[in-house]
């Protein structure tokens, strides 16, 4: 069975397959990835057709698993070191999945509009978290930011209107524009001391945040830092530690 056969048969099967074979190419780095929503399962083949070793593959590719609506859960296999632009966009019923330690790069939009992805830990090895990484995942209810990362890209958490608490590691120098803009059932957050800049409405619209907490730094400090207050309407809950 040639790869052009297989990918015909698969999309009889499904409307969630990727329709042009040239976009399959650039899925992964060794061969062919496709995901069977008949099944839930992914397979990988090489040039030949043949089904191929998934532990080959070492980067998940732009748009890997976009629109995959019927995809719940995936492990990613501890080869894979990046997981490239809208790799799970749009993923509306993906409720968990497993990130491995070989992980170092997860890029923007990666988990955009993912409605039913509740919680997710990203491990140390993670370096860059890209923009609008998890933007509408709204039942997002906690993330864990390893403290390997040194930035909140914009409006990583924008819309997630789950999220109650977040920790930000002392890594953390920059959150950037937008990052938790409307995220409406944020109650408190703590900015560590490390954190030198703060973008544009970067709370904006959290209508249920009680407190902003800064560490380390005076009123003084703050209210130089560009952007104050960071879209916050009420300045009384700024707080200074």
């Amino acid at each position: 069975m040639t790869i052009n056969e297989l990918h015909i048969q698969l999309d009889l099967q499904s409307e969630n397959k990727i329709n042009v074979l040239e976009d399959v190419a650039r899925k992964c780095n060794e061969g062919y990835l496709f995901f069977d929503s008949s099944d839930g399962h992914c397979y990988l083949f090489d040039e030949d057709g043949n089904e191929d070793d998934i532990k080959k593959i070492k980067s998940i590719g732009d748009e890997a698993f976009a629109y995959c609506e019927s995809l719940k859960s995936i492990i990613i296999p501890d080869s894979v070191k990046n997981v490239r632009e809208d790799a799970f966009a749009c993923c509306e019923n993906l409720e968990s999945i497993e990130i491995p330690d070989s992980v170092k790069w997860i890029g923007d939009w990666a988990f955009v509009y993912c409605e039913n992805l509740k919680s997710i830990i990203i491990p140390d090895s993670v370096k860059h978290i890209g923009n609008h990484a998890f933007e509408k995942c709204k039942n997002l209810k906690s993330i864990v930011i390893p403290d390997s990362v040194k930035k909140i890209g914009d409006g990583i958490f924008y819309e997630c209107k789950s999220l109650k608490s977040i920790e930000i590691p002392d890594s953390v120098k920059h959150i950037a524009n937008h990052v938790f803009e409307t995220c409406k059932n944020l109650t408190s957050i703590v900015i560590p001391d490390s954190v030198e800049s703060i973008g544009v409405r970067a709370f904006y619209n959290c209508i249920s945040l009680k407190s902003l907490i800064f560490k380390g730094k005076t009123m003084e400090q703050v209210k130089e830092m560009d952007n104050y207050p960071f879209g916050i309407e009420d300045e009384s809950i700024i707080r200074y530690n």
